[in-house]
């Protein structure tokens, strides 16, 4: 997703994932000079923190390890896994994404899970299957849209 980098040494400087030769990257623009940079997108599969200066990148949450969280409605060990939206709470010490699944022929299914910043303390926070459209309202407080389990 495009976001703005504050902070990063170049105030109106946008960074966005993207794929280049088959590899995932994110891609980093001044939009006033036109100057881009490429940087290089982890190997293993997750919600990864890097210094955006060049320093190493370290992973905070895993695909697998949120994959294999028991979801309450069946098996998820078969189902194709990523995630989603990743939102920082208003005082940056927590954080929110979507963690998604598809099954070969189906729609894909949602859970919120929220974590601290460094990837601890994970929880997840509804495992409906149809979490979306989701806020921050305060460091505590997430608005979100969901369905109960069984329900049209």
């Amino acid at each position: 997703m495009l976001q703005w980098m504050p902070g990063a040494g170049e105030p109106e400087t946008c960074i966005w994932n993207d794929i280049r030769d088959g590899m995932f990257i994110s891609r980093v623009l001044n939009p006033d000079t036109g100057d881009t940079r490429e940087l290089p997108a982890p190997a293993n599969a997750g919600i990864w923190v890097m210094d955006l200066e060049g320093g190493e990148p370290e992973l905070l949450v895993s695909l697998a390890e949120i994959a294999a969280i028991p979801w309450p409605q069946g098996d998820l060990s078969r189902a194709k896994h990523y995630f989603n939206v990743l939102i920082c709470n208003p005082g940056g010490t927590r954080f929110l994404f979507l963690h998604r699944w598809r099954f070969p022929g189906r729609d894909f299914q949602t859970r919120l899970v929220t974590c601290a910043m460094d990837g601890t303390d994970i929880r997840v926070v509804d495992d409906s299957g149809h979490t979306s459209h989701l806020i921050w309202k305060d460091d505590e407080t997430i608005l979100a849209w969901s369905r109960p389990h069984g329900q049209p």
